[in-house]
């Protein structure tokens, strides 16, 4: 993902946290931006796979559409 695509979304993720009752969604999606964007580099694989599997929660759904869009 290019740099000015993921600070972009990152920016509309932020406005969005704070705009909708969804905290929790947009604080995940902010975080699978930040795996894509970075590479294993950010956080660790255990980590990677608690929230990948956390799927009943707004957190783990919002990481899992953010590892999606940043693709």
């Amino acid at each position: 993902m290019e740099r000015n695509k993921f600070e972009s979304k990152m920016l509309k993720a932020k406005v969005l946290q704070g705009l909708t009752d969804l905290p929790d969604y947009w604080t995940g999606y902010m975080r699978g931006l930040r795996r894509v964007y970075y590479g294993e580099k950010f956080g660790t694989e255990e980590e990677h796979l608690r929230f990948s599997d956390a799927i009943h929660s707004e957190l783990g759904r919002g990481y899992t559409d953010g590892l999606k869009e940043g693709k």
